[in-house]
C-alpha cells in the first residue's frame, strides 16, 4: 500500500496527511487540485476479485477520479486556500 501511495502523491503533487478526527485515524493524500485520495482504497479494489491485479492502472483511474473539477480549483487559487 505505501508504495501505492507514494506513486499516488506524486502523480498528484500531494502530501501525505492524518485524519485523526475519527474513532481509528487514517492516513489519506491530500492535493491542490485533488479531492482527499486514500491509496488503501485502489489496493483493497485490486485484491478484492478475481480480476487480474494492475495497480499501475488502478492508481491512474483513482488520480482521474479525484481530480476536482477546474472551476473548483480557480476558487481555490483565488480564496487562498490553494498551496
Amino acid at each position: 500500500m505505501a508504495y501505492v501511495g507514494e506513486v499516488l502523491r506524486s502523480r498528484i503533487r500531494g502530501r501525505w496527511q492524518l485524519n485523526d478526527r475519527d474513532w481509528q485515524p487514517y492516513p489519506y493524500l491530500e492535493g491542490a487540485m485533488h479531492d482527499p485520495t486514500m491509496p488503501i482504497n485502489v489496493v483493497w479494489e485490486q485484491l478484492s476479485g478475481l480480476a487480474p491485479v494492475d495497480l499501475r492502472a488502478a492508481a491512474a483511474n483513482e488520480v482521474r477520479r479525484k481530480r476536482k473539477p477546474p472551476g473548483l480549483v480557480a476558487d481555490a487559487a483565488t480564496d487562498g486556500t490553494l498551496y
